[in-house]
């Protein structure tokens, strides 16, 4: 069975347009992949503010097929670009070498290591799914990234032999 999970709430999510940036504090979230592939995943990554309200603004999306010594730069620009206060990597397999590199790289703010434990690809969206739902979830009115980001995650299912890519609903 199809859940179409992020389609419903794509329809309640807000956009933003002059948040009050300078009140907010930003992190960062990032899903190695080391590949470039045609059949790879994405290395996707996200910059976030969070507000007085607890309520996420989503600042800008990476989502590149990129081989594994440009990941930690990469995410280094990004943490820069925005002074992000930390940075958030998942840490599952070759991943766990991602998060050692990032935590040596100079300049890089503290880096997070997320397991993600035996829960599935749906039962770890759900966190995002009920702050969508909620209206906790902000993005911008245009943005170079916001249309291959919809549709990634209104196609979602939560499973694995149905959804070709999900980089980007793990970012959430």
């Amino acid at each position: 069975r199809t859940y179409d999970l992020f389609r419903k709430v794509g329809e309640k999510w807000e956009l933003w347009m002059s948040w009050p940036k300078d009140k907010c504090w930003k992190f960062g979230t990032c899903d190695p992949a080391a590949s470039t592939r045609n059949t790879s995943d994405y290395t996707a990554a996200a910059a976030w503010c969070v507000t007085p309200q607890n309520d996420l603004l989503r600042l800008e999306v990476f989502r590149k097929k990129i081989e594994l010594q440009h990941i930690v730069p990469s995410m280094h620009e990004l943490c820069l670009r925005h002074r992000l206060r930390y940075l958030a990597i998942e840490d599952v397999g070759f991943q766990k070498m991602v998060v050692d590199e990032a935590r040596r790289f100079p300049g890089m703010p503290p880096v997070r290591a997320i397991s993600l434990g035996q829960a599935g690809k749906l039962e770890r969206a759900h966190p995002a799914i009920i702050r969508a739902e909620a209206g906790q979830v902000y993005l911008p009115e245009k943005a170079p990234w916001m249309e291959d980001f919809l549709s990634e995650v209104t196609i979602f299912t939560g499973e694995k032999d149905k959804d070709a890519h999900d980089d980007q609903v793990d970012n959430l």
